[in-house]
């Protein structure tokens, strides 16, 4: 294994400076396999059946000063620590927009977590403790690497950069469209981004080299080293803030569910000999409460297969009656559900086209239904609103958020 002497430099500073506090990224290098690729512009790097990769060309690095190539090790670092390849596919973005978004984000955060931080404690201490410094074109003295737009003002998170780049960028082609015949949309800086990826140009400060290995794979192998180290103490609080930064959390989907179903399932009281009477009266017996029924309305449209099981999973409890009315564009079939038993022999009919109403209306149509609580268990994917008005108390559980006549409560799972 081939190592620059400046990439070699870089980590014996994270390693033997413990005022940078920087020890967790210069340790994270010892696990990665360092490359020299001239073949490459920039450098780069990816996960294999070997392991982590950082694949560099010499002569980049050869022109960058020591502080400039310090702050490249850093980047690639973070996108080692950072899934973006998983978020892209997800999500279906645009490969090179995504590039640039993921690029931005973590730019910045090296700015102010790493170059900001240490300036401000080089003041303090009256002693030098820089480490990285943004990279500038010798001959125009400009920065050359991607940074957060000083108009976004959004959060730092990666879905929402790129939602406003592609936005920004749909306003710049229409433009150019119009033979610039009006003022530019967009700010300078992106112009000159969304003029490279229009002629082609696929990176900036570096490559980004696609994984060998399943996702899964890369998360499990990152993760058991940061576990490691973090076991080590050598994950520090700091660190983990920013390691925070670039990491989407996960949400806790399932508290949430489970607050809005009960809140839907109601109850009644019946005597029990096995509950106390709080007013402790003797031979009187206290009175238990009792879950009853509730109404559930299935989308069981072509878009919500593959969602079905999973979405009935979070309702369906033993003791609860459950009415589940299946609907694509009209009500398909409406079944009780007792027990598991039941849940188990559930056939779908449906897969058609989207829409709601008709499994709402079927409800305040029947004196048996309208008396109870009603979720909705839908992908959301149709733009119509629905009337839930005349329903005596209704949840949503969906993927998408969409219009409501009415009050309920939306439950969004991505």
């Amino acid at each position: 294994m081939f190592i620059h002497n400046k990439i070699s430099k870089s980590i014996d500073m994270m390693l033997s400076n413990a005022e940078l506090n920087l020890y967790f990224y210069g340790e994270f290098c010892l696990f990665i396999n360092f490359k020299k690729d001239d073949s490459f512009d920039t450098c780069g790097v990816n996960v294999n059946m070997n392991g982590m990769n950082f694949i560099f060309n010499t002569l980049f690095l050869d022109n960058l000063e020591q502080e400039e190539v310090n702050f490249v090790v850093i980047h690639e670092i973070l996108h080692l620590l950072w899934d973006h390849q998983y978020r892209t596919r997800r999500g279906g973005y645009n490969k090179e927009l995504s590039n640039v978004a993921q690029d931005m984000i973590i730019n910045y955060i090296i700015k102010i977590d790493i170059i900001d931080k240490l300036n401000i404690q080089s003041k303090k201490r009256h002693r030098d403790l820089n480490f990285a410094k943004i990279p500038i074109d010798k001959a125009t003295n400009e920065i050359w690497c991607l940074m957060k737009p000083d108009e976004y003002k959004g959060n730092l998170i990666f879905e929402e950069l790129y939602e406003w780049l592609m936005d920004n960028k749909i306003k710049y082609d229409d433009w150019l469209k119009t033979n610039k015949t009006t003022n530019c949309p967009v700010s300078k800086q992106l112009q000159d981004i969304f003029n490279e990826l229009n002629s082609g140009r696929e990176y900036f400060m570096d490559n980004h080299l696609i994984d060998d290995v399943p996702e899964d794979y890369r998360r499990s192998l990152i993760e058991e080293i940061k576990h490691n180290l973090k076991a080590r103490g050598i994950l520090t609080g700091d660190i983990q803030k920013t390691l925070d930064k670039i990491t989407k959390s996960k949400k806790d989907y399932i508290k949430n569910i489970k607050i809005g179903i009960n809140d839907l399932f109601g109850d009644y009281k019946f005597k029990s000999i096995s509950k106390r009477n709080r007013r402790s009266i003797d031979g009187l017996k206290g009175k238990r409460k009792e879950y009853y029924a509730l109404n559930v309305i299935l989308d069981v449209s072509g878009s919500m297969d593959g969602y079905l099981e999973k979405s009935l999973s979070y309702v369906f409890q033993n003791g609860i009656k459950i009415n589940l009315i299946q609907c694509d564009a009209e009500v398909t079939k409406m079944t009780v559900l007792k027990n598991k038993s039941d849940f188990n022999k559930i056939k779908i009919d449906g897969f058609g086209g989207t829409d709601l109403q008709p499994a709402i209306d079927y409800i305040i149509n029947s004196k048996f239904l309208k008396i109870l609580n009603t979720l909705i268990l839908t992908d959301g994917s149709f733009y119509k609103p629905l009337d839930v008005i005349k329903l005596k108390k209704c949840t949503i559980i969906t993927q998408n958020n969409f219009r409501i006549r009415g009050k309920a409560r939306q439950i969004i799972i991505k």
